[in-house]
C-alpha cells in the first residue's frame, strides 16, 4: 500500500491523536459494541509485530455460540486483500497446510498448497478450529511457530512458506463453559497448539454481559461518538503494517520488569502454561505491534504498557479469580 499525499496527511494526523486506540477500536466493525480488546487484538495481528523470533501475532478466541466470533473472521478475510478464511469443520488439514495431489490420468503428483500457505504473508482466519480431526490441528504446529509447512508423502518433500498471522475461532468443549473445570481444560485445542497464541480471549455469555452489551447498544442510539471511515481504518493498518520500530534500552528494561508478572500467573487458577521464551517473544510482538499503531520508530514505554494491560485482559478472561484479586498479584 502506497498512500498518496493526501491519504498520508490523514493518516499521520489520526497517529497524533490521544484517543487513538480507543477510536480506531471502536471504529473497526463498529457492529461489535462490547468486545474492545479483542478488536485491538485483532488490529495488532494485522500490523503483525516484530523484534522476536517471528512477527507474526497468533490470536485464539474461544467463545460461546452466539458472540459474533465468525463476524469478527469473516470482516477481516472480506475486508483485507491478503487474508484468507477457512473453516476448520469443513477443512482437514490438508486443506489448511498442504497436501499431495494424484493427477488420474498422468499417474503423477503434485504438492497443492492449503490456506495457510496461501495466506503466507498475510492474515488466515480459520473459524470452528475445533471441530478438526487431533492430528489435523497437529499439523498447525509448525506453520504457527516457524511459519513454513513441511511434508514428506508419495516421494514428494517440500517445504512451504507458511509465515501468516493466524486468528482463530473455536467452541469449548460442550458448547458452554463450566465454572467447576479450568477454562483452558475446556478448550478441544491441543496443548503444544495453545502455547502458539500471543492472544487468548475467552468469551462467556452470561447475563450480565448482556444486559450491558443492551446497554451499549440502546445508549449508542442517542451517542454522539466519533466514528472513522472503514476506508481509512484499512489504509491506516496497511501503512502501520509496514513500519519497522525498534526496541530501546528503556523498553527492554520494562519488558523484563512486566515478564516477572507472568510467573504470578502460574500460582492463579489458569490452567495454563509454564513460563517459556514464547511469552517474552509474545509480549515484545505485542509491544512492537502497538509502536506500529502510532506509526512510531521507537518502541517506547507506553507500547510495552499497552502490550502488558491487553495480555492481562485477555488472562482475566480465562482465569476463575475475580479481578481484584488478579490486579493484586500480577501489579
Amino acid at each position: 500500500f502506497n498512500p498518496t499525499a493526501d491519504e498520508l496527511v490523514k493518516i499521520k494526523e489520526l497517529s497524533k491523536r490521544k484517543d487513538l486506540i480507543p477510536l480506531l477500536a471502536r471504529s473497526f466493525i463498529p457492529t461489535l459494541k462490547d468486545m474492545t480488546d479483542v478488536k485491538i487484538g485483532a488490529m495488532l495481528a494485522i500490523v503483525k509485530g516484530g523484534n522476536a523470533k517471528r512477527d507474526e501475532i497468533h490470536m485464539l478466541i474461544c467463545g460461546e455460540p452466539g458472540l459474533a466470533k465468525s463476524e469478527i473472521l469473516t470482516y477481516i478475510a472480506k475486508t483485507l486483500p491478503f487474508a484468507r478464511y477457512a473453516n476448520g469443520a469443513s477443512s482437514p488439514s490438508v486443506g489448511l497446510t498442504a497436501s499431495v495431489i494424484k493427477d488420474e490420468f498422468t499417474g503423477t503428483w503434485s504438492l497443492n498448497a492449503g490456506t495457510v500457505v496461501m495466506a503466507n504473508e498475510g492474515i488466515c482466519c480459520v473459524d470452528e478450529i475445533d471441530k478438526m480431526r487431533d492430528e489435523d490441528k497437529n499439523d498447525l504446529n509448525e506453520a504457527a511457530e516457524q511459519g513454513t509447512v513441511t511434508i514428506n508423502k508419495a516421494g514428494i518433500s517440500g517445504s512451504l512458506q507458511a509465515k501468516t498471522s493466524m486468528i482463530m475461532a473455536s467452541n469449548p468443549k460442550n458448547h458452554k463453559f463450566s465454572d467447576d473445570i479450568p477454562y483452558m481444560e475446556q478448550i478441544n485445542l491441543p496443548y503444544a497448539l495453545l502455547t502458539r497464541f500471543d492472544l487468548l480471549f475467552i468469551l462467556r455469555n452470561t447475563d450480565e454481559a448482556m444486559l450491558e452489551l443492551f446497554d451499549k447498544i440502546l445508549d449508542e442510539t442517542t451517542s454522539t461518538l466519533e466514528y472513522l471511515d472503514e476506508d481509512l481504518i484499512l489504509k491506516y493498518l496497511l501503512y502501520a503494517r509496514k513500519l519497522t520500530p525498534k526496541l530501546c534500552p528503556e523498553s527492554v528494561k520494562i519488558i523484563k520488569h512486566k515478564m516477572r508478572g507472568v510467573v504470578e500467573f502460574r500460582k492463579l487458577d489458569t490452567g495454563g502454561f509454564p513460563l517459556s521464551v514464547r511469552q517474552l517473544q509474545g509480549m515484545v510482538r505485542l509491544s512492537t505491534a502497538f509502536a506500529k499503531m502510532r506509526l512510531s520508530e521507537v518502541v517506547e514505554e507506553c507500547d510495552v504498557n499497552s502490550a502488558w494491560d491487553l495480555y492481562v485482559s485477555a488472562t482475566k478472561t480465562v482465569i476463575h479469580e475475580s479481578a481484584d484479586i488478579f490486579n493484586s498479584k500480577v501489579n
